[in-house]
């Protein structure tokens, strides 16, 4: 085959391959069109649930600190100074870029506030709260996210302040659902 019949052959392939008509770039858009409109309809969900695991990891820090405190001292953190030693720096305004703070409660209870900027959890809280056995001081402590009741032979020692919807927390801090 020589060049100039390549190109000939080309040149018949060309012609014979239209370009798409109006219709099927309108159908194209239509279905990119609504694969965005269905992207961005979980958008605001995936950005509260990113939000919540921000005030996570801070109440596990705050958590450790006050463990090592009970374990110093053998109470939780009950007046400024020792709750100071625990936060640092954590329980001044400005915690995280939408963790706006952390109060300590004196009965082993965090409370991380959020801050306006936090889009569907502005002004509501999410609380860790230990939980001690009621049957032997040897037993390890536990901590309580959100809504999660503590398990049977624990007691919770501080109340829960969370305001966060459930919908929005992951399943540690929910409580448990019974299998059937």
């Amino acid at each position: 085959m020589t060049l100039r019949e390549v190109l000939e052959d080309m040149k018949e392939q060309q012609s014979a391959s239209r370009p798409p008509d109006d219709l099927q770039c309108l159908a194209v858009l239509v279905v990119i069109g609504l694969l965005f409109v269905n992207a961005m309809s979980f958008y605001p969900v995936h950005r509260a649930r990113a939000t919540v695991a921000e005030a996570l990891s801070f109440g596990s820090v705050l958590a450790m600190g006050m463990m090592e405190y009970r374990a110093s001292t053998g109470r939780w953190p009950d007046d400024d100074a020792a709750q100071a030693s625990v936060s640092g720096s954590h329980g001044e305004e400005g915690l995280g870029k939408y963790a706006d703070r952390a109060d300590i409660d004196s009965g082993g209870g965090i409370r991380i506030a959020f801050r306006d900027n936090a889009g569907r959890l502005a002004g509501t809280a999410l609380s860790f709260r230990a939980a001690v056995s009621t049957a032997s001081d040897d037993a390890p402590v536990l901590w309580l996210c959100g809504y999660r009741p503590p398990p049977a032979g624990y007691r919770a020692e501080a109340e829960n302040h969370t305001t966060v919807s459930a919908s929005l927390l992951p399943a540690v801090c929910l409580a448990p659902v019974p299998v059937t």
